[in-house]
């Protein structure tokens, strides 16, 4: 007998709820039986959803179109109709609210409410909607953590760069990852890429819209968040694992780059 999804969670009340983003609900592998259609006000939230077989959607009946590995985000307020007449099909989505999706879309330049080609980006919605469930059941889930998921499905499946990295930013990337744990300056991560500070600096900020060291200290801070969640490391040991001698030093970078104190984010 085929399962009828691996996922399908409804959060009552919503994970998170916070100002910037909330999960009502979650589907990964829905199956839908064959002869349905949704076509149904709106939810009064955002919806996001993946076709994975032979489906149409749109915002009504009259407006329907092929949806097969397509992705649209309906928006509050409007009309979301989509399925299968003619035989069974499935999807993943997630029903979501909060500030954060919309002005990311804005920023990103997304159109609400239409289809949006996404063949051989499955992976990258499937990950999302894993990962994004599996932290709403963390004893305390973290909503920036939730919105950091969310971004990279976004810029992931919405990028606009075609332009391919430079080996040179890639090898002073390979760097830094390799080296979190020990003192690094901008002059080493130019040598170890072949380039002079200056040249990397300006490649580094066009490729990634940062400058090489702040970079470097976003991956360290998030490291840092992700040995303190998974390892139930102390502050300092953590502190330690990612280059920085002083807890004070440490703590407020991370307070500065999360909005609060390490000592608060394995609680």
């Amino acid at each position: 007998m085929k399962r009828l999804h691996e996922i399908r969670s409804v959060f009552a009340p919503p994970v998170f709820r916070g100002e910037h983003l909330s999960i009502n609900a979650l589907g990964i592998h829905e199956w839908m039986p064959q002869n349905s259609l949704v076509d149904r006000p709106s939810t009064g939230d955002w919806l996001l959803m993946y076709f994975h077989t032979e489906s149409t959607a749109g915002t009504s009946q009259t407006h329907m179109k092929f949806a097969k590995k397509n992705l649209i985000i309906w928006e509050p307020g409007v009309n979301q109709t989509y399925g299968n007449l003619h035989s069974h099909w499935q999807h993943s989505w997630v029903h979501l609210q909060g500030s954060f999706l919309p002005e990311r879309m804005r920023h990103l330049e997304i159109t609400p409410n239409v289809l949006h080609p996404a063949d051989g980006k499955e992976s990258f919605v499937l990950n999302f909607l894993r990962d994004l469930h599996a932290e709403c059941f963390y004893e305390h889930p973290d909503e920036q953590i939730a919105c950091r998921l969310l971004d990279i499905l976004l810029m992931r499946l919405f990028r606009k760069d075609v332009h391919p990295i430079r080996p040179e930013v890639t090898k002073a990337r390979q760097y830094m990852t390799q080296h979190l744990a020990e003192r690094i300056n901008l002059n080493d991560i130019a040598h170890a890429a072949g380039l002079s500070s200056s040249h990397l600096s300006a490649l580094f900020k066009d490729t990634y819209g940062t400058p090489p060291m702040r970079f470097l200290n976003q991956l360290r801070m998030e490291q840092a968040a992700f040995l303190l969640r998974t390892r139930a490391l102390r502050v300092g040991e953590a502190a330690q694992a990612v280059g920085f001698d002083e807890i004070f030093h440490f703590s407020k970078s991370f307070k500065t780059y999360f909005g609060y104190p390490p000592s608060k984010h394995n609680m």
